[in-house]
């Protein structure tokens, strides 16, 4: 039982929300001018992006109303440290020990196939409120109603002949797995010892709304089977295929997945696919929308059935993505603004497909006496931009950079930009500019 309530435990922390890079927000901290202030600019081309770096040369208008629709202009300041910052990530990678599927109640009522690969399976069956009205919340299933039977395994069936034998070792039921965190009414058990691998048949017998939907997780805690996927974490909505990685180990055979795109409306869609040489496709249709919302991620799902070493191994894994469109990027030129010949600020010209609020963020780097850069302050600052104002002003602190010791060729590191009104990263560049 202690292993059930652990799994749902680690069930209900997998299922929160995933969380997306912080965006501005807070005072307006631009700087007013003293008269007799001395104010010179000097303006400035940005490198050319390198290997890493993400950028796009081409604009699409946004799709969706904007989440983020304030005006004002906001920017900060803070000091930096010198630990090793990685540049953000572009894919992300999940691992799968275990599979699901959703049946019907009447499927249920008549008995499902399932196949484990080790002893010791736990299986959950939770009913799906989310899709079907005429389900109710009370309407769950004991998991004194299950009943397992070996399918097509001779050896068993015989054993059951010759000794009673307990396919299942314990059982869950909703309010102790709610106590554990995962409130979706479901209920599990975990199968014994004497369950070994192969294919079985699940059945319920209270009766259950015929057309009423549940779903089916059979998880293998500690399997050497995992399945292993990396996909992209920002999908443009205007792409017409998607790329990522898929692995089973202890297992060299081609794989055969079937994999779908489910959207944040929850639709899910099956894909056609093609294998590359190091690396999977797959093809999206031309009417298929990756999302109909700026809010909330969709997700790649992948399901895999197959043999490894005579063992039948079954496993779902998926991963979300942030759908976007390429709604601005920053212009070659930048403009050093300095105040009686010290650093003021930075402004950077955005060319703004649609109007829409905008972040711009990046690190500020001295010499030091050695002639190594260290970082001196991090700087962004967010603003409404429309295509007919899209001047953003990065302020830099001339205290900070004093306090430092560092001097110029100065460094502008890290350059971001994000379009907060549909909460998407659209570019990064590891080294912008180096000046004096």
């Amino acid at each position: 039982m202690p292993s059930i309530i652990k799994f749902a435990h680690t069930l209900f922390i997998l299922s929160c929300p995933l969380t997306l890079s912080s965006f501005v927000y807070g005072t307006d901290s631009q700087l007013s001018h003293k008269k007799g202030d001395q104010l010179t600019s000097q303006t400035l081309t940005l490198s050319s992006p390198k290997t890493g770096d993400i950028y796009s040369q081409s604009l699409n208008t946004a799709e969706h109303p904007a989440i983020n629709t304030h005006r004002q202009y906001i920017s900060y300041v803070s000091k930096a440290t010198n630990k090793e910052r990685p540049a953000p990530a572009i894919t992300q990678t999940s691992q799968s020990d275990q599979y699901w599927k959703v049946v019907t109640g009447s499927q249920l009522n008549k008995g499902i196939s399932f196949s484990v690969s080790q002893t010791n399976s736990i299986i959950r069956i939770a009913p799906r409120h989310d899709t079907l009205k005429s389900l109710n919340i009370s309407d769950t299933i004991s998991p004194h109603d299950i009943i397992i039977t070996p399918k097509n395994q001779a050896a068993i069936k015989q054993a059951l002949t010759q000794r009673p034998i307990a396919l299942i070792q314990s059982k869950v039921d909703a309010d102790a797995l709610a106590t554990a965190g995962l409130n979706d009414n479901s209920s599990a058990l975990t199968l014994s010892n004497d369950a070994k691998p192969g294919e079985y048949q699940l059945q319920v017998t209270k009766q259950l709304p015929s057309e009423g939907r549940y779903l089916i997780n059979v998880k293998e805690k500690g399997s050497p089977f995992q399945l292993t996927l990396s996909a992209p974490i920002a999908i443009n909505q205007k792409t017409k295929t998607i790329d990522f990685n898929l692995t089973l180990s202890q297992s060299n055979k081609q794989l055969t997945p079937k994999v779908f795109l489910q959207n944040n409306q929850g639709l899910q869609t099956p894909l056609n696919i093609s294998l590359h040489q190091d690396h999977w496709q797959a093809h999206l249709p031309d009417n298929l929308a990756l999302s109909h919302h700026n809010r909330g991620l969709s997700e790649i799902l992948v399901n895999l059935e197959t043999q490894v070493d005579g063992l039948p191994v079954i496993r779902s894994v998926k991963t979300a993505f942030k759908a976007y469109v390429n709604s601005a990027k920053i212009t070659n030129e930048i403009t050093i603004v300095r105040k009686n010949k010290q650093l003021h600020s930075l402004l950077l010209n955005l060319d703004v497909a649609n109007e829409g609020r905008y972040e711009v963020s990046a690190v500020l780097l001295g010499t030091n006496k050695q002639g190594k850069t260290e970082a001196i302050f991090t700087t962004q600052a967010a603003s409404w931009l429309t295509p007919d104002s899209s001047q953003l002003k990065l302020m830099l602190d001339n205290a900070l950079v004093q306090s430092s010791g560092l001097t110029a060729p100065f460094t502008l590191s890290e350059l971001e930009l994000k379009d907060q009104s549909q909460m998407a990263r659209l570019s990064y560049q590891a080294q912008a500019l180096t000046f004096k």
